[in-house]
């Protein structure tokens, strides 16, 4: 009998994370799996990696052949050191950030480096959409750079 939903995406979710983990990158971070993404951060020299389930597609045809596709948001986090309210952020603080999720992003898409396997699935990444979260920046001087990663899954 197949996994319920929620542990396939956990599941996912968790193997993203692990690896995240697993690798050397060019900036401190710590990587975290949850349910929902948070806004409350603190300032520090670290990055956050959230990483959240998103949606799984499953029609008649995948069911048969159990294979479907699931989608995780990886959102890469840094909380503006100083940053108040209404306080425009320069560029050169901002592009490092967005340089460190470029940098996520290449790995996470990258069929060599970033195949999840455990003992219930094997995913593989086959697209990815990258996205900004202005409102975040502005009203909370948090840079949040989401990456839904979507991944076929095989069980």
């Amino acid at each position: 009998m197949a996994a319920p939903r929620n542990a396939v995406m956990r599941e996912l979710a968790q193997g993203i994370t692990d690896l995240l983990t697993a690798q050397t990158f060019s900036q401190n971070f710590f990587a975290v799996r949850g349910w929902l993404q948070v806004n409350d951060i603190e300032e520090t020299d670290k990055y956050l990696i959230q990483v959240v389930p998103g949606d799984r597609i499953v029609n008649q045809i995948s069911r048969a052949v159990n294979q479907h596709d699931c989608t995780i948001n990886v959102t890469v986090i840094r909380k503006m050191i100083g940053k108040t309210e209404g306080e425009v952020v320069n560029a050169d603080l901002v592009d490092p950030i967005t340089d460190f999720a470029q940098e996520i992003e290449d790995f996470l898409g990258d069929n060599l480096t970033s195949i999840i396997r455990t003992e219930n699935l094997k995913a593989v990444p086959t697209q990815q959409e990258t996205t900004m979260d202005m409102e975040r920046l502005e009203t909370l001087g948090i840079v949040a750079v989401n990456i839904a990663v979507t991944y076929t899954l095989f069980r």
